[in-house]
């Protein structure tokens, strides 16, 4: 029960409401004070986190950029991909990863025998042949082939530009699957009269050699990406893409037209271990990194 005093008592008295005021106050202030402290110095470290996450991811973009669109030689000199040449280009490509694409993680079969198929793919891979992302987006058509949406445009910008100086090119192929690219290769192989036994046998080696020469096993395909696209020089054979008219403008001053369109050569000249023999007529879009 609460007492009430009499009031000359609580006069004569020295007032404890007064005082417990005074400290309630100060406790208050002190409170405040304290809970400012802790406030700013939660806020201030979170900040400092999240600057520090922002921080290295761009340090970690920006090296990415560095590593996909420059190379820095001995001299210290940078190269960009608008310099870049032979295995400069090669590397860059192989170390490239595309939107819409997924590595090709287990190799596919081939003929369906594991010990030809063995054989196969590690003769590809002396070669320079390597397993190849494919693609795992819807496609676009663009002159009757599938291809990566972003390829379209650009391809149709290259093809007016060539046009304009009179040459008139033409896409022969784009996406293939990788059910497309065994049928290709088997098919190879029965032009070449080259059997599966042969193969484990070791007893038709240039046979097999001429198979690697022209098409890449399954799996092993630029084409799979939907990034990659075969051009003819409409006049010209098919195969002779490289003494064309065309192929002299597009690989003029180190192929700066169809850089200039995000494309680059996919056997470019005087690089090392490419797989088949070059091709010139095949060129890989890579305008997301240019």
């Amino acid at each position: 029960m609460r007492v009430i005093e009499p009031s000359n008592f609580r006069h004569n008295k020295p007032s404890k409401t007064r005082k417990s005021r005074k400290q309630g106050v100060k406790r208050s202030w002190t409170a405040l004070f304290a809970l400012f402290a802790i406030s700013f110095f939660l806020i201030f470290t979170v900040r400092s986190s999240v600057s520090n996450v922002d921080n290295n991811e761009t340090a970690q973009l920006q090296d990415n950029q560095i590593v996909a669109q420059a190379d820095v030689t001995p001299t210290g000199e940078i190269k960009t991909l608008e310099d870049f040449s032979g295995d400069e280009l090669r590397l860059f490509y192989d170390n490239l990863v595309q939107t819409g694409t997924e590595r090709v993680a287990t190799p596919a079969y081939i003929t369906g025998n594991d010990v030809a198929d063995t054989i196969i793919r590690s003769e590809a891979e002396l070669r320079g042949y390597k397993l190849r992302s494919f693609a795992s987006v819807d496609l676009t058509l663009v002159d009757g082939m599938e291809v990566q949406q972003p390829v379209a445009g650009n391809w149709t910008a290259f093809k007016s530009e060539m046009a304009t100086k009179g040459l008139n090119i033409q896409m022969t192929s784009g996406y293939r699957s990788i059910d497309n690219q065994r049928d290709l290769f088997l098919q190879r192989m029965r032009e070449a009269g080259l059997s599966e036994q042969e193969v484990i046998d070791g007893t038709d080696q240039e046979a097999l050699d001429e198979v690697l020469t022209r098409a890449a096993p399954p799996g092993y395909s630029k084409h799979h990406t939907g990034y990659t696209i075969d051009i003819w020089c409409i006049g010209w054979d098919f195969y002779n893409f490289g003494e064309s008219d065309c192929f002299d403008e597009i690989s003029k001053d180190n192929y700066a037209l169809a850089k200039k369109h995000g494309f680059i050569p996919s056997y470019p000249d005087t690089a090392t271990l490419q797989g088949p023999s070059p091709e010139a007529w095949e060129y890989l879009w890579v305008g997301d990194v240019l």
